[in-house]
């Protein structure tokens, strides 16, 4: 739900909807309108899904999306997400 372009919550519609898929695969924003935050995040993970986001090309967002809790991150600048994945300690 929206009010006056904020999110209130998920519709109905959308927790069935977030209920049918394995995870949300989804771009940072859609035009002016920011697709992911915490409250998506916290969402699709309380529905048991994961988040994946694209995409990501600057180190400064993926730090913020992983710091969201974002499950993947796509991107075209694989070394940055590498950078950024060694500097925190979780790259495999």
């Amino acid at each position: 739900r929206f009010v006056a372009g904020r999110r209130t919550g998920l519709t109905r519609a959308a927790a069935r909807a977030l209920r049918a898929v394995d995870c949300l695969q989804v771009p940072v924003a859609q035009g002016r309108l920011r697709v992911v935050d915490a409250g998506t995040v916290a969402a699709a993970h309380a529905a048991g899904r994961q988040v994946h986001v694209w995409t990501v090309n600057d180190p400064a967002q993926m730090r913020a999306l992983l710091d969201l809790g974002v499950d993947g991150l796509v991107t075209d600048r694989a070394d940055l997400l590498r950078d950024v994945l060694r500097e925190r300690g979780t790259w495999r």
